[in-house]
Order: structure tokens, then C-alpha cells, then sequence
């Protein structure tokens, strides 16, 4: 069951009206839906090629309660599925949503779980496609979203040697924003904006897009499982390696919130995880018009070499990655929950 700290428990709530809540209470944003929610299946009418992703959060595993508002477990749920379509180039169009939850769950709770899944829903311009509800232990939100794309994909294995390597935003600042809600410190501006990038974190789906439609990036990926384990997704893909120089994420500010934390900020950038920036290799050819074109600020980090490998240095100096990585989340691993 939750814990005290989790959905408060009331009599009341039954599959209908959780259904009506979350699935029901507002039409599709898109007009391609032939047949909108609330019969046995929605019937979507879709241009070009179909990408589908999915993800679950499970609590106790991927979230607690404890520091997790309903508002921003719903948003989260949705966002980390729309961040694998941006890492794709894929335009959002709708999601399913299938929620597991402790019987005699507070309305409250899940108004605020809706809420958030239709503001993430919302921000994106994506749409509530349906779902299904259950009764479980502990609180389960499975998201399968759906993408368009009418050209060729964005995948993980186009990195070619002399590309350069360039990442959409820091690395490390969710995994420090999550030792701080789990150890209640709190703080100013800057230890807020590492709390919210954990709680409510932001896909980059513009950017994704620019990315694809131009033809700018030979490769890409989302950093859900931090940067040093996504790059080296890429690489393996490709069949190519990489020199990269993190200094130019490694400012003063990301060293002080990890020290505030207690953690080491090369461990944090490196190994952190749950950043969803867009991670992405650049043609030679292509560099001007990415820094032209693309509104969004990226930051350059290596260059892809022919030799396989992977080696990491800090403003020239040379880092070990041998025994690091603690800090990245493995499933069924030591790090598993």
C-alpha cells in the first residue's frame, strides 16, 4: 500500500469516475481523431510515419511520494515520453495513460495526477488519446506516447568520425535536484531550478524537430540515463568513438549545488541521469547553421574520433571513467530499486 505520505485515503472514487477524470474530462486537442476517447477505442487519423515510445513510473522505484506532488508526477509521466520523440524528431500527437493506484485513493489526488498530465499534455501540443485505470500497491503511471514524422527519423546510429558532439542543455542538475528533495535541504533560486528540472522536467521537442527537418544532427539521443552511458549508446550504434572535454558544463554553479548536496559535480554531470536533453553529433558541414538556425542554446562537448572508445577530459586534463557511474540508474542492476 502508499505510504502516509502518499494518496490519502477516501471512499468514494470508483473506476468511472476516475476514468471520467483523467480520460474524459476534455476533448482531444488534435482534430485527427475520427473517434475521440470514451468508446472502446479512440480512432486517430494520422500524416506520415507513426513513432510510438513508452515508459512506466513505478512509486518507490522512480519517484516517492513524499517530495512528488500529483500535479507534478502526472506532468513528469507525460514529459519523459515526449522527450524520447524529440530524441527522435518526432512531432507529439497523443499519448495513452494507464494509472495504478491503491484502492480508495482521494479525489484529490487524482484530479491533481489529471491536472498535470493535461498541462504537460497541453504544453506540447499533444492530446489525451485514453487509457486504462487499475487497482494496485503502489501508485504505477505507464505512458505510451505516439509521434508523426514525415522524413527520415533521427536514430542513435548516424555518428560519424569529425562530427562534432553537442548537448541542448546541463548535465547533472536532475540528479542533484533530486538528492535535495530527498534530503528536504532547502535553498535559493538556483537549488529551486535543480528541484523543478528533476520534478517537472522539460523535452526538447522544438529543438528536436529543427534538428531533424534541417538535417542538421547525424545522431541523436535523450539523456535519461546520464551522459556518459547515453553517449556511449550512440557510439556503440555507430561504431565510432569519442574524445569529449566537459569544462564547458562544469561551472561554478553546478559545483556548488553539488557540493550542497554532497555529491561529487563530475559524478553528477557525468553519471547523474534524468537531464532529458536532447545529446546529438553535428556534420562538420552542418556547425554553422546549427549555431545560426537553432534558437536554443547548445553547448559543444567532443568530437566523434574512428577509433572506438570513449575518452573524457576536463578543460585538456585527462579523467578517468574507470569505477565511476554510481549515480546512473540500472533497473535490475545494483542501482535498481
Amino acid at each position: 500500500m502508499a505510504s502516509e505520505s502518499g494518496p490519502e485515503q477516501s471512499s468514494g472514487l470508483t473506476e468511472d469516475r476516475i476514468v471520467r477524470e483523467i480520460f474524459l474530462k476534455e476533448p482531444p486537442l488534435s482534430s485527427d481523431f475520427v473517434v475521440p476517447p470514451g468508446d472502446d477505442a479512440a480512432v486517430v487519423r494520422v500524416e506520415g510515419d507513426l513513432v510510438a515510445t513508452a515508459d512506466i513510473l513505478v512509486e518507490g522505484v522512480h519517484f516517492d511520494l513524499s517530495y512528488f506532488s500529483p500535479e507534478d508526477l502526472g506532468y513528469r509521466a507525460v514529459a519523459v515520453n515526449l522527450s524520447d520523440l524529440a530524441a527522435m524528431g518526432a512531432r507529439p500527437h497523443s499519448c495513452l495513460v494507464s494509472v495504478g493506484m491503491p484502492s480508495l485513493v482521494s479525489e484529490e489526488f487524482v484530479r491533481g495526477l489529471a491536472a498535470g498530465i493535461r498541462d504537460s499534455l497541453e504544453e506540447f501540443g499533444a492530446s489525451l488519446a485514453g487509457g486504462d485505470t487499475v487497482r494496485s500497491e503502489r501508485v504505477v503511471v505507464s505512458v505510451t506516447a505516439l509521434g508523426t514524422l514525415d522524413g527520415k527519423p533521427l536514430t542513435r546510429s548516424g555518428a560519424k568520425e569529425g562530427d562534432g558532439i553537442y548537448i541542448s542543455g546541463p548535465a547533472g542538475l536532475s540528479h542533484i535536484g533530486m538528492l535535495f528533495l530527498t534530503g528536504g535541504t532547502s535553498g535559493g533560486e538556483d537549488l529551486e531550478e535543480a528541484r523543478r528540472k528533476h520534478l517537472r522536467p522539460v523535452p526538447r521537442v522544438a529543438l528536436g524537430l529543427a534538428l531533424r527537418e534541417r538535417e542538421i544532427a547525424s545522431s541523436c539521443i535523450d539523456t535519461s540515463d546520464g551522459l556518459v552511458r547515453d553517449l556511449t549508446r550512440i557510439l556503440e550504434a555507430s561504431g565510432v568513438g569519442a574524445s569529449i572535454d566537459v569544462a564547458p558544463l562544469l561551472d561554478e554553479r553546478l559545483r556548488k549545488l553539488a557540493q550542497a548536496a554532497g555529491v561529487d559535480p563530475l559524478d553528477a554531470l557525468l553519471y547523474g541521469g534524468e537531464d532529458f536533453e536532447l545529446l546529438f553529433t553535428v556534420p562538420p558541414e552542418k556547425e554553422k547553421e546549427l549555431l545560426r538556425s537553432v534558437g536554443e542554446e547548445v553547448i559543444r562537448i567532443g568530437i566523434v574520433r574512428a577509433e572506438r572508445g570513449l575518452s573524457d577530459s576536463l578543460g585538456g586534463e585527462p579523467l578517468s571513467l574507470s569505477g565511476k557511474g554510481k549515480s546512473s540508474f540500472e533497473h535490475f542492476g545494483e542501482g535498481g530499486a
